[in-house]
């Protein structure tokens, strides 16, 4: 995040964005967990 919280959100907003792209479903969820550990 380098303390600029609002690109961070921006940027975690995108990568949930993206998930659909992600056709198998446990690589799916790998990318979910990473995005949830996001302390935003």
């Amino acid at each position: 995040m380098a303390g600029d919280r609002a690109a961070a959100s921006d940027w975690k907003a995108k990568a949930v964005a993206s998930l659909d792209a992600i056709a198998d479903p446990d690589d799916r969820e790998v990318i979910q967990r990473d995005i949830d550990s996001l302390p935003l």
